[in-house]
């Protein structure tokens, strides 16, 4: 994933309840077995820092959530894949940059190029 470092001299743009999701997989992995308790808290604040100093961060206002309320009526989305792609939506409608809706669900991918955005899933580059 070189795109997301900073040299890569690409802006991330993620919603607010971005870091929330990622505490939750987390944990979620920590329970699992798959990620040492002791090395959560170190992966936790390098989530924060680069919230903090690298990544433009979309507040969750009243008119991303209900931009998010309408496209789930358009396509399948979940509350939350929703939610990222209004956020997403917010960001180009006022930053007026070019960007690229990464994701790897691919009803929200989908929802994004009918959105207009160009498209990639992670995923397809392990």
């Amino acid at each position: 994933m070189s795109w997301i470092k900073p040299s890569a001299g690409n802006l991330t743009i993620v919603s607010a309840l971005t870091n929330i999701e990622l505490f939750s997989a987390l944990a979620r992995r920590e329970r699992e077995g798959i990620i040492p308790p002791d090395l959560i808290p170190l992966v936790r604040n390098d989530v924060l820092y680069h919230f903090e100093t690298e990544y433009l961060v979309i507040d969750l206002d009243s008119s991303v959530m209900v931009k998010a309320r309408d496209l789930t009526t358009v396509y399948p989305l979940r509350t939350l894949d929703a939610i990222q792609l209004a956020c997403a939506i917010y960001a180009k409608n006022n930053l007026n940059l070019p960007v690229t809706f990464i994701g790897a669900d691919t009803n929200l991918l989908s929802a994004a190029a009918a959105e207009g955005f160009a498209t990639d899933n992670p995923n397809l580059h392990l």
